[in-house]
């Protein structure tokens, strides 16, 4: 995602947007798109400091943490990167600014990354997979015996937290 900048470097700043299908991003980024990512935003080019704020909508493939189940993560996000010509080692996070232009896909990518839980979850309340026989407990109550049997060496530590 290549933004061309040369009009804020010679005034007040552009509003831009961005809709790319999904096939241009995949392998580039580490996530797998299930739909268009679209941004649009704004910049600003002041004190030899380039600031691009925007607002990031798409959506992920992504497994259930507990059923595997496939499922879409919807990303909503607002962002803001700063962008310099001799980015600082401390503070704030700044990207390199090279020329008129400037690429959006780490800055993007990062944000993404961030905003990610830690566990996808298909609904609150998922029951996951059989620790014994691996069925779906959404779908099927297979009866399996999952309670802790006292010669298992884990045992001891069921009431640790309680």
């Amino acid at each position: 995602m290549k933004l061309d900048i040369t009009s804020a470097l010679n005034s007040e700043g552009e509003h831009f947007s961005f809709a790319l299908s999904s096939d241009s991003l995949e392998g580039e980024s580490g996530f797998e798109f299930s739909g268009p990512l679209e941004i649009n935003g704004s910049y600003v080019y002041e004190h030899k400091l380039l600031t691009v704020a925007g607002h990031v909508s798409t959506s992920l493939a992504v497994n259930c943490s507990r059923c595997l189940r496939a499922m879409e993560y919807p990303v909503e996000l607002d962002f803001t990167a700063v962008f310099a010509k001799q980015p600082e080692e401390k503070g704030e996070q700044q990207y390199s600014l090279n020329g008129s232009s400037v690429l959006l896909d780490k800055p993007v990518a990062d944000e993404i990354s961030l905003s990610l839980p830690y566990q996808y979850l298909c609904k609150a309340d998922c029951k996951g997979l059989c620790p014994v026989c691996g069925a779906d407990r959404n779908e099927v109550e297979c009866g399996c015996d999952t309670e802790i049997k006292k010669d298992n060496p884990f045992a001891q530590l069921k009431g640790l937290f309680d």
